[in-house]
């Protein structure tokens, strides 16, 4: 009875997360060949050992772990993606599942094509 809205709100939790995962994956692959491509670095990760500095102050930013962060990130998501893939795979099984056990279920309580009338043997009654 309940197992179509979860289908629904698992369906919808998936595809979000879905287009989460490739917007931060799109995002950090931009990012890092954008970073490579316009400095003197030849990989992302090496950008986490120089100094961040912000232009409009001038202060310095700690970015020594941003890559790290970022893989971290881009990992979860792609995993919290797959569990509720499979979540919502075991959730459309069960709905299937579960009409064809109320078809079966409706089969086999169909009144019966006789009358009410049930036929008593005739019993001695005990004096």
């Amino acid at each position: 009875m309940w197992v179509m809205p979860f289908t629904l709100v698992n369906s919808g939790i998936a595809i979000t997360l879905f287009i989460a995962s490739c917007i931060i994956s799109v995002g950090f692959l931009d990012f890092c060949s954008h970073l490579v491509d316009n400095t003197f670095l030849t990989s992302c990760k090496q950008a986490q050992t120089i100094p961040w500095h912000q232009v409009e102050t001038g202060k310095v930013i700690n970015g020594s772990r941003f890559h790290n962060f970022y893989a971290v990130a881009q990992t979860a998501s792609w995993i919290c993606f797959l569990v509720y893939g499979a979540q919502l795979g075991m959730c459309i099984l069960r709905l299937f599942r579960n009409r064809r056990a109320r078809s079966k279920d409706a089969a086999a309580y169909q009144e019966p094509k006789t009358d009410d009338k049930a036929i008593v043997p005739n019993e001695e009654v005990p004096s």
